[in-house]
């Protein structure tokens, strides 16, 4: 909560279930992570009977902000299981899953470039971010890693994931970003 991280560069490797990250499993109520540089190889072995958000950078990035920030590790998911019963999944260079709870909060990526390759077999895998979600702003950040997923896979967003009641006012965002790398998917996959 209200934490700040910046000037931070880590590697190495990590090896987990279902919520891993190169920095933080999980930014939350105005946390900042800023002008931080993730080398790390993340590797998810994901249940998907739970929520899993897994990202180079954080993995769950709630009412927070991820602010000029690259990745250059490569992020990794496997998954043995097909039940899909949490509205939380994402895999993504960047953030896993990107969430805000209303207007009055903030939920930003911006300024991040990804250069790890991203791949998973599991839903929503984005060379930026895997679910971006309610709210959730992505802005001025660039892919340039290789993204292979299953369902739901793009080069900056697996999914840009509204809800019943989305408004314009309260839509995710994404603007003024690019992907530059090979993106492939089985289903459902942009560039």
């Amino acid at each position: 909560n209200n934490a700040n991280i910046s000037n931070l560069t880590v590697e190495g490797s990590v090896t987990a279930r279902n919520f891993v990250a190169g920095i933080a499993a999980k930014t939350e109520n105005n946390t900042v992570i800023d002008n931080c540089t993730s080398k790390v190889a993340v590797t998810a072995n994901v249940n998907t009977s739970y929520g899993y958000c897994v990202g180079g950078i954080v993995a769950y990035n709630y009412n927070s902000k991820v602010l000029n920030s690259t990745n250059k590790g490569n992020v990794k998911t496997t998954s043995t299981s097909t039940t899909y019963t949490s509205s939380q999944y994402g895999i993504g260079g960047i953030v896993g899953c990107s969430y805000r709870t209303s207007a009055d909060t903030v939920s930003t990526i911006n300024g991040c470039t990804n250069e790890g390759t991203v791949t998973s077999n599991a839903y929503c895998t984005g060379g930026i971010v895997g679910m971006n979600y309610y709210y959730g702003y992505v802005r001025n950040s660039v892919n340039k890693g290789k993204v292979k997923g299953t369902y739901y896979t793009g080069g900056v967003c697996g999914i840009n994931y509204p809800t019943s009641n989305t408004t314009v006012a309260n839509a995710p965002h994404i603007a003024y970003c690019n992907n530059t790398a090979v993106v492939s998917g089985t289903y459902y996959t942009g560039g």
